[in-house]
């Protein structure tokens, strides 16, 4: 077993670092440090063996007679020791020829110095492996592969203003536990800067400069005490972020970084450490909340990557089906008013198109305020449909139901007057056939048993002519018709009868304009009338 003469940490026998100070175990410098080490050892030792000789004194050593063994001093006289406790003389020890000896508090001084001395200069070694630089970049690597964010965030040092701390540092750390061969190359590039300082320290020096084409550098940062500084500094770098939508943000790390201030709008943010990021764009309005997300990476301090942020929402356009008897038509996104009248502004966006959303139209009409059913929107143009409600439904059902009755009282009596639900020219035509039926003796029994409406066919427009709507129906009656003394016989038929109506303004009600063909009532939904009491009628003019 070998130990580090350096720190005492205990190492392997073919180590060549030691793994606890990192202090190179070869070469020169090792060499010299054990050299220095022997010096201070040699220094204590002689230290403590000067402190065992005698001390060189002036005194001249005296016989047991009192007279000096120097010759030169024969003719000087003896210097008597003080009295002995029995009153007689003896002889002073200083005076003798005997070599005198340290103190033991001087030997404890001594002997405190050379430890400290000893101490100061493993703490010397200790703090240099400690602060060396391949110190630094062992714990650097280690928090890297550990994605040891704080610990990365304290060893960081930048030229620009940057904050670097736990959150800053995350894109710079996940870019190359994603790209582990980057990593090694990172590590070789700094390794390679650590043995430059050995090697030619000046030229590692001179190139100590944050625009170098390496994002991430060693450099030498003054010193603290006897030690020199090293950092592992960044430099930062830039991107070009862009969106398509005034007022919009762009959010970095949760954190609005820019405010589209226009129409496809570009900025340039930074700086930042290099890395991965994730920006995000959110562009919000009354009705529609849309997001963009892109991931950019850059470790080049020279080059200003671009971002795209584009906004996916589409212009949408909403129509009516006809542009008349309108003062407003109100929009609704998702249910709720957009504040958008349709008849001034009818194309509106950004807006999805992919079904996600819905419009509904809301309008005033003669007869009261209608509001369309809720319709996906999934194109680029929708149009407003305004169909019968219940409410009108309900009125146009009993506007028919009434005409059918007053049609039986008008063509057995010819009179006019008998329509309060139709149009002038449907009561024209109506009495006019009355009239020619009882001028040829045509007479006419009959009861209207019913309706059945096509719950699907409530259609409302305007196509300048005033407010029209038609229904589709299947009416029935019980009837005969005959010339002379005939005898009538009632059959029930019914008749495919599609209704036109329009709406009087002035009398606030419909009335039947139309009578034509009412179409297929194949798989419709029924809406069926029937008559409780059926009122039979006969010609007036039949005796």
């Amino acid at each position: 077993m070998k130990f580090c003469k350096h720190c005492g940490g205990e190492i392997s026998a073919s180590a060549k670092f030691c793994k606890h100070c990192g202090q190179d175990l070869t070469g020169e410098s090792n060499q010299k440090d054990t050299e220095d080490k022997d010096k201070v050892e040699e220094f204590v030792e002689k230290v403590n063996h000067q402190s065992d000789e005698p001390t060189d004194t002036n005194e001249t050593p005296v016989t047991e007679n009192g007279l000096s063994d120097d010759k030169d001093s024969a003719n000087k006289p003896v210097v008597q020791s003080k009295k002995s406790e029995q009153g007689g003389l003896v002889s002073s020890k200083k005076s003798s020829g005997q070599p005198s000896k340290l103190s033991k508090k001087s030997k404890i001084l001594m002997a405190v110095a050379g430890a400290l001395i000893v101490l100061l200069f493993i703490a010397y070694q200790v703090g240099a492996s400690m602060t060396s630089k391949e110190k630094i970049l062992e714990k650097f690597e280690e928090a890297m592969v550990k994605k040891d964010s704080k610990t990365v965030a304290d060893l960081l040092a930048t030229s620009k203003n940057i904050e670097i701390n736990n959150s800053t540092v995350k894109g710079f750390i996940n870019y190359y536990a994603e790209n582990p061969s980057e990593m090694d190359y990172l590590m070789d590039h700094l390794k390679s800067q650590a043995k430059e300082y050995e090697t030619n320290p000046k030229a590692a020096e001179a190139s100590d400069d944050s625009s170098l084409s390496y994002a991430v550098n060693l450099i030498k940062d003054g010193k603290t005490f006897v030690y020199d500084n090293f950092d592992i500094q960044v430099s930062p770098v830039y991107f070009n972020v862009y969106t398509n939508y005034k007022d919009t943000e762009i959010k970095l790390n949760g954190e609005v970084i820019a405010t589209a201030n226009k129409e496809d709008f570009t900025k340039e943010v930074g700086p930042f450490l290099p890395g991965t990021y994730t920006f995000t764009a959110t562009y919000k309005n009354d009705y529609v909340e849309l997001t963009a997300e892109a991931e950019s990476t850059n470790f080049d301090p020279g080059y200003t990557d671009d971002v795209d942020l584009f906004i996916e929402g589409e212009e949408v356009t909403f129509g009516l089906p006809y542009n008349e008897g309108f003062d407003s038509v109100k929009l609704f996104i998702n249910g709720k008013d957009s504040g958008i009248d349709i008849l001034k502004k009818d194309t509106v966006g950004p807006i999805l198109t992919d079904g996600s959303m819905t419009a509904s139209f809301e309008a005033e009409f003669p007869w009261g305020t209608m509001k369309t059913e809720e319709v996906p929107i999934d194109s680029y143009y929708v149009e407003a449909k305004f169909v019968a409600n219940d409410e009108v439904k309900q009125s146009l059902q009993d506007t028919i139901v009434q005409f059918n009755k007053e049609l039986l009282a008008a063509i057995t009596t010819a009179d006019e007057k008998k329509f309060t639900v139709a149009t002038e020219d449907v009561t024209t035509d109506i009495i006019d056939d009355a009239k020619y039926d009882k001028e040829n003796d045509y007479y006419y029994k009959g009861k209207f048993i019913g309706v059945d409406f096509n719950s699907e066919s409530f259609t409302i427009n305007n196509y300048g002519e005033g407010w029209v709507a038609k229904v589709d129906t299947v009416t029935y009656f019980e009837e005969d018709s005959w010339y002379g003394d005939e005898k009538p016989k009632l059959e029930e038929v019914n008749d495919d009868i599609g209704y036109e109506l329009i709406y009087d303004t002035k009398q606030k009600k419909w009335k039947v304009n139309y009578l034509g063909w009412g179409g297929s009532m194949d798989d419709a939904e029924i809406i069926e009338y029937r008559e409780k009491e059926a009122k039979e009628v006969t010609s007036a003019w039949f005796k």
